[in-house]
């Protein structure tokens, strides 16, 4: 939610990010939170360990474009959006069905030109010029996208943020260093920089520490 907005200082924060933590994505499918050198300073215990991140097929990578789009369908739709769509129905004892996601549409449209997808800057050009007449009120298509993101960037700024600063200074065993993350709480308190979901990582692992600890004893 942070840099879902008309601000191009905050596209040019969320650039410059993703530039720092492209090496340690690639050929990695989705986002990660800390680039390689991050990490080594965060966790430096931790480093080189853990799972390979799973890379994208072979095939697949042949066209920016078409590899992001890849990347979604294997990756953020169904470990993310569906997931949440999945979980939401289902709590209310709903069906849902995404008649896109069929495989043979997906095969069909994996094998269109990726002109056919996009023009410019602006996405899903099939279905925008399928449905740009009456089938479809024009403030319907129009609409900017909207996420289902919660708003860390201000939970940190007020009272995670001094649950953090309690649980990070509580902890006197763990592979984390300390310093680094009240720097990044630090500056993302004062706005200089959105650290809301590393930092919503390493709160949510304290808290589960914790818990643990406290289930042992």
């Amino acid at each position: 939610m942070a840099h879902h907005s008309h601000s191009l200082w905050k596209k040019a924060h969320l650039f410059c990010d993703i530039v720092e933590r492209q090496a340690s994505e690639m050929p990695y499918v989705a986002p990660v939170l800390y680039s390689h050198q991050i990490f080594s300073q965060l966790a430096p215990s931790l480093t080189n360990r853990g799972h390979t991140p799973p890379g994208l097929p072979a095939e697949a990578r042949v066209d920016a474009v078409m590899e992001m789009m890849a990347a979604d369908a294997l990756v953020y739709l169904p470990q993310d959006i569906l997931t949440k769509v999945d979980r939401a129905s289902m709590a209310y004892s709903l069906e849902v069905r995404a008649p896109f996601l069929d495989r043979e549409v997906v095969e069909f449209v994996f094998s269109l030109p990726r002109l056919w997808h996009r023009r410019g800057y602006q996405g899903k050009r099939m279905l925008r010029e399928t449905f740009s007449d009456d089938l479809v009120p024009s403030p319907i298509w129009k609409r900017r996208k909207q996420g289902f993101a919660v708003p860390l960037h201000q939970w940190f700024r007020g009272i995670l943020g001094e649950q953090l600063s309690e649980l990070i200074s509580t902890h006197s065993d763990i592979p984390i260093a300390r310093p680094l993350v009240l720097s990044m709480l630090d500056a993302h308190r004062a706005g200089h920089c959105d650290h809301g979901y590393r930092l919503w990582g390493i709160y949510i692992y304290l808290l589960w520490r914790r818990y643990s600890l406290w289930l042992r004893s």
